[in-house]
């Protein structure tokens, strides 16, 4: 019988380290995001700016579930409207990254510093077809923990496990 594992970190500054640590090993990857708090947005989208520059993950194509939790609180943010956001969060960091590169090193030194983001010559956007064939499978889901609201996270579990067991998966 395989074993599976869950590492539970927090999006701290902090814990990065550990979070870099975790995804060369993942088997799938779960980020929660805040709905309701704004202030956590830019957080998570650098978080998943990272995961999706970890050459690991892109060559294994890990999956990848940012659940956007709090889904029971007035006022909490769709799934589809973080994902906008989140999405343009990455651009304005790919922006940067990419400019801070150019400023500071020579043509040999900047391709060598540049991961898979800041490669690209275009506009970063989830739903491009290019870069969701060199991408993992990124998907967002709503939930609301505090009402077990969670069906989304469940299915996206048992569809990672029983692909870790060599079988299709279980509709």
């Amino acid at each position: 019988m395989k074993k599976v594992s869950c590492i539970d970190l927090p999006g701290h500054f902090n814990f990065r380290a550990r979070l870099h640590e975790s995804v060369e090993t993942a088997q799938a990857i779960i980020l929660v995001l805040d709905s309701k708090d704004r202030n956590k947005i830019p957080e998570a989208a650098e978080i998943l700016y990272d995961i999706l520059n970890n050459i690991t993950v892109l060559d294994r194509k890990v999956p990848i579930l940012v659940v956007c939790n709090k889904q029971d609180l007035q006022f909490a943010k769709r799934a589809t409207q973080l994902e906008l956001e989140v999405e343009r969060d990455i651009e304005e960091i790919r922006k940067v990254r990419r400019a801070t590169i150019d400023d500071q090193d020579t043509a040999k030194e900047q391709v060598s510093k540049q991961g898979y983001l800041e490669q690209l010559r275009k506009k970063f956007t989830f739903s491009d077809a290019t870069l969701k064939r060199d991408l993992p499978p990124i998907t967002f889901a709503e939930a609301s923990v505090q009402r077990e609201e969670i069906e989304a996270v469940l299915k996206f579990i048992n569809d990672q496990f029983w692909k870790l067991r060599g079988f299709g998966v279980l509709g």
